[in-house]
């Protein structure tokens, strides 16, 4: 489990992270990205400034940059911040628009960091298959 923790960001993305939150913390890379709890608490305290950069920082610059997981937490994060200042969420239909009073649901089930992860995971699942082959000995021979 903690190796899976200290995995799920590549090198690039806890220097952009770096880099958004303090520039100067760039030369310690090797140090931060040793400490989950470093990088979780980053994340949480930056969320805005994180979301600023990707949503009008340069897009080529993001895209060679992080990875499809840390962008997916990244806007997670922005959206549970979101959710926590609205009392309802809109429901689109095809001719309107309808508040739902659910925010505090919403809220709550976002509260939890392994939903938040499991969510980013799962969207990230959705841009790039990983495979591996394992053998399986099912008789003897080949």
């Amino acid at each position: 489990m903690v190796e899976r923790r200290l995995s799920q960001y590549t090198d690039n993305d806890i220097r952009f992270l770096l880099e958004t939150v303090n520039p100067g913390l760039t030369s310690r890379i090797e140090t931060i990205k040793g400490d989950p709890e470093i990088i979780e608490r980053m994340l949480e305290a930056e969320s805005g400034k994180l979301f600023q950069r990707v949503m009008f920082g340069e897009k080529q610059e993001l895209a060679a940059v992080i990875s499809p997981r840390f962008l997916f937490e990244i806007l997670l994060r922005r959206a549970f911040v979101e959710l926590q200042r609205r009392s309802y969420t809109i429901e689109r239909t095809a001719s309107q628009k309808i508040p739902v009073f659910d925010s505090k649901e919403v809220v709550e089930f976002m509260a939890d960091k392994k939903m938040l992860k499991y969510l980013a995971d799962m969207l990230t699942s959705f841009t790039r298959t990983e495979s591996f082959a394992m053998p399986v000995r099912v008789r003897r021979g080949i």
